[in-house]
């Protein structure tokens, strides 16, 4: 798995404009600018919803986020990876974007698959293997929603942060 830890404000230097840094621009909906590291995962598999969980407490952690607001942070990145890995086409890569904006942390995953409309949590029965992800997610987030993305789909879940961080 090749993965590519991209600091789209500001970039490292000599670091050229990439896809990743791009998106993360444009992610930014609600214009509330903040804090952003992205996270490209070129041939996601099983082994990227640990890398990015890392990645997403890693950067929290260095932004003066602590406690159970990284550990919430860590499962709705892995939910969300875990989905793009099993529910997407294996070629075009995942990015995933941690922003610190305002009073709140936002997790979103970009995965190349065609936007799907039909995501939503489901109800998992006592015996099932999968289902959980996004009730666990929305169980976990202060909001969250899935979007449309530049051909791609999106999922964003947002933690509202005790105190301001940075």
């Amino acid at each position: 798995m090749t993965t590519r830890a991209v600091r789209p404000h500001p970039p490292a230097p000599g670091q050229p404009a990439v896809a990743a840094e791009r998106l993360a621009r444009s992610v930014d909906r609600a214009g509330e600018g903040g804090h952003r590291e992205a996270l490209r995962l070129t041939r996601p598999d099983l082994r990227a919803p640990r890398e990015a969980r890392e990645f997403s407490a890693r950067v929290l952690r260095s932004w003066g986020v602590d406690g159970a607001l990284i550990e919430n942070a860590r499962l709705i990145t892995s939910e969300l990876v875990t989905n793009a890995v099993l529910h997407c086409p294996r070629t075009g890569g995942i990015v995933v974007l941690v922003t610190l904006a305002r009073s709140r942390a936002v997790i979103t995953v970009i995965d190349p698959g065609p936007w799907r409309e039909a995501v939503s949590p489901g109800a998992a029965g006592p015996g099932d293997e999968w289902g959980r992800g996004l009730p666990l997610v929305a169980a976990l987030a202060d909001e969250w929603a899935p979007y449309p993305h530049i051909r791609r789909t999106a999922v964003y879940a947002a933690l509202r942060l005790d105190r301001p961080a940075c």
